[in-house]
């Protein structure tokens, strides 16, 4: 059963750097789009989808700390960066669904 109040986060570590995937689990699994614009969360839900987690969890907040680069979709995701100190102002949305990409320099 699908929590809309999750937050669905899965961290990809590599050589290169730590990518956070985070997207709210109410919007997962959905396809959005505005003229050419399109966020597939159906075609790229294995990108995203990883463990349910509240958004108080000290899981999230570790991989959170852990990213060097974050991609997250969804109003509670992003608020959540928000919270963090991450500057949001250049969240994109997609009929109402925003998306942020971060990157830590």
């Amino acid at each position: 059963m699908v929590d809309p109040m999750a937050v669905m986060a899965r961290l990809i570590k590599s050589r290169k750097g730590n990518v956070l995937a985070m997207c709210d689990e109410g919007v997962l699994g959905k396809k959005y789009s505005e003229g050419k614009i399109v966020l597939d969360l159906i075609k790229h839900r294995g990108f995203y989808e990883g463990e349910a987690l509240d958004e108080s969890s000290e899981e999230l907040k570790r991989m959170i700390s852990e990213a060097d680069s974050i991609n997250a979709v969804g109003k509670r995701s992003v608020r959540l960066l928000q919270e963090f100190g991450y500057d949001v102002s250049a969240a994109k949305s997609v009929q109402k669904v925003p998306h942020l990409h971060v990157y830590k320099i």
